[in-house]
């Protein structure tokens, strides 16, 4: 799944179409919150000004080095899926599942 994240984060991000960016990046949204939290305090960390508006030529994740610590950081600081309870559990596939809709919109076109 992390592979498939990486390649639709690269698509999404330099797809040019505001409306897909701002569906993709609504799918943390459904992140089980201990997930959130990481995904925040990334976030927060490579852009504290926001994700990019995916218009005018900005991408998503603006530049290769911030995308590259985005991701890093995610990755490393992620909970094992081990801890999350069932409810958790229900909230990371239904984030898996916004991710491959949105990402495949990129993919496939």
């Amino acid at each position: 799944f992390i592979g498939y994240v990486l390649q639709a984060n690269a698509c999404v991000s330099k797809s040019g179409n505001p409306d897909l960016c701002k569906k993709y990046v609504g799918c943390a949204d459904d992140l089980p919150k201990p997930v959130k939290d990481v995904f925040n305090n990334c976030k927060n960390s490579v852009y504290p000004d926001g994700f990019g508006s995916c218009s005018d030529g900005d991408t998503l994740l603006k530049s290769e080095d911030d995308k590259t610590q985005f991701e890093e950081c995610f990755i490393k600081k992620l909970p094992q899926y081990k801890s999350l309870d069932s409810s958790e559990d229900k909230a990371q596939e239904k984030f898996m599942k916004c991710i491959y809709k949105n990402g495949n919109k990129c993919l496939k076109s």
